[in-house]
């Protein structure tokens, strides 16, 4: 239960090889209802249950936030650390070591500052760019995030929708997929618009017939391009 919870089904098949099967398991307790049960201490917030619809539980005597309370990109930050899961935090916003580096990168994003320009016919702004001979209305992209069902239980397919609702609101941008995803590939597709420009990030894995064998998959789902992470040639050591 534990696995199906953060990865796709086929990871399995696709990641290890027949020499290592042993057998079939068979759940025992098939056709039951899964017990409910929370992570941490019980004087924690609550949070959400292994069969719950949602990973954002509020905290006794808290309103609701809602999306269009956001006003910032810190704002989305305070509130995922209260909604998310302990382990899905940890997670997501670790970094190795002492996080010195993660520091540094921050830092030096927020020391980017915009040159504001007086005097100028700002009726109509254009922040369209093409990125790899396409087309796009905004400068940016959804990224890819390993291991969605950590903060969704739709996992990749709930980043997949949202894209696509924004593509057919008139925002175009790109959905970048991660190797590492909650969710099998041919969910993540089906949750995607048709017309919605698709990326994959790749893990190169030790096994060079394990990278054969999903570069036809990627083609066929109809990836515009691929992008290989060349900066993690080891696991990081993340202390958190």
């Amino acid at each position: 239960k534990e696995f199906e919870k953060f990865h796709s089904e086929d990871m399995i098949e696709r990641v290890l090889p027949d020499s290592v099967i042993v057998g079939d398991y068979e759940d025992a307790g098939a056709g039951e209802a899964a017990p409910q049960f929370t992570v941490g201490d019980e004087d924690e917030t609550p949070k959400a249950s292994s069969t719950g619809n949602s990973t954002a539980a509020s905290t006794e005597g808290e309103s609701e936030v809602t999306i269009d309370m956001m006003l910032n990109a810190m704002d989305f930050k305070a509130v995922a650390e209260k909604k998310v899961s302990p382990e899905g935090w940890a997670y997501l916003y670790s970094a190795a070591g002492d996080e010195f580096s993660y520091a540094e990168n921050e830092d030096a994003f927020a020391r980017i500052a915009m040159v504001p320009r007086v005097l100028v016919d700002v009726s109509k702004v254009d922040c369209s760019t093409v990125v790899l001979g396409r087309h796009f209305d905004v400068p940016f992209y959804m990224t890819a995030v390993a291991m969605a069902k950590l903060y969704n239980p739709d996992g990749e397919k709930c980043a997949a929708r949202g894209v696509s609702k924004m593509k057919r609101a008139g925002i175009d941008m790109p959905y970048m997929v991660p190797t590492l995803a909650s969710c099998g590939l041919r969910d993540i597709m089906s949750a995607c618009d048709p017309s919605l420009a698709k990326w994959y990030q790749l893990y190169v894995n030790p096994s060079e017939k394990v990278v054969e064998s999903m570069i036809p998959r990627i083609v066929d789902y109809g990836f515009a391009a691929l992008f290989i992470t060349v900066d993690a040639p080891e696991l990081g050591m993340r202390e958190r």
